[in-house]
Order: structure tokens, then sequence, then C-alpha cells
């Protein structure tokens, strides 16, 4: 199942279909986290940015530790790439807010 096929199952089950709810979908991490584990490593995807990608529009989470506190934070970062130069659109502290930054920059309005 891809990550489209299963956000679409998903937006059926929960939202009864209501493809304009689906930041809904993205009030924890637990969809964004899913949605990677089932993308192809191998490809690079809206949920999986890898090195030498194609341009366009990612979204990444990124683990940071702190120096002092030793406590893990995550962000989440919606990011541009074009002609092997990319550039971070936008930093957040959640997945939800990513999500929509994502969609609304490339006037999205539902999967």
């Amino acid at each position: 199942m891809t990550p489209k096929q299963y956000l679409l199952q998903q937006i059926d089950l929960k939202l009864n279909g209501d493809r304009s709810r689906v930041l809904e979908l993205f009030t924890d991490s637990a969809e964004f986290d899913y949605l990677q584990s089932i993308d192809d490593p191998n490809l690079s995807s809206v949920f999986n940015c890898i090195n030498k990608t194609f341009d366009g529009w990612y979204i990444e989470k990124v683990k940071f530790m702190g120096v002092l506190s030793k406590e893990t934070t995550t962000s989440y970062f919606v990011c541009r790439q074009e002609r092997g130069s990319s550039e971070i659109i936008g930093s957040f502290d959640n997945a939800h807010d990513a999500v929509k930054r994502y969609l609304e920059d490339n006037n999205i309005n539902y999967w």
C-alpha cells in the first residue's frame, strides 16, 4: 500500500470520506510516522526525502538531542528542492502544522 492509498483509506475510515478534513489525521505524529514507514526508502516522496532526490517539496522529521538537558526534541521541516539546491520553507514543532504548510504552499486542498 502506498502512502496515498493509506491516507485515502484513513480518510474514508476516520473522516467519513471528507478529504477536506485530512489535517485531522495529523493531530499527533503517529500517522506521519506510519506514512514514513510504509514509503519506499529508495524513492523520494513527500514523506521520505533522500539525497539526490528529485526536484519538489518534502517534509522532513528531524530529532535533536539537547546538549545540556539530553532531552530529545522533534522538528518537522518543509523543504523545497530545485535543480540540486534545497531550502527550508518552514520549521514546525508538530506534523499537523508541517503538513498544513505543505498543502497550502502546493495549493492542495486534499490528498
